[in-house]
């Protein structure tokens, strides 16, 4: 679907169908990377509640 969208945004105008599959690039990876920014995320706040737990 994403590929025919693009390519149909093409033949209106190129540009446009490059920007969207730009997006649909980004978008991929950043599912791809969302465990791991879950994982930074936690231990961060995992981090900063114990410094607040100190004070």
């Amino acid at each position: 679907m994403g590929r025919k969208t693009s390519d149909l945004l093409s033949e209106v105008n190129p540009k446009l169908g490059e920007l969207y599959f730009e997006c649909l690039t980004r978008n991929v990876e950043m599912v791809e990377k969302c465990p791991e920014l879950i994982r930074q995320y936690r231990e961060k706040l995992k981090t900063r509640a114990q410094e607040l737990s100190r004070t």
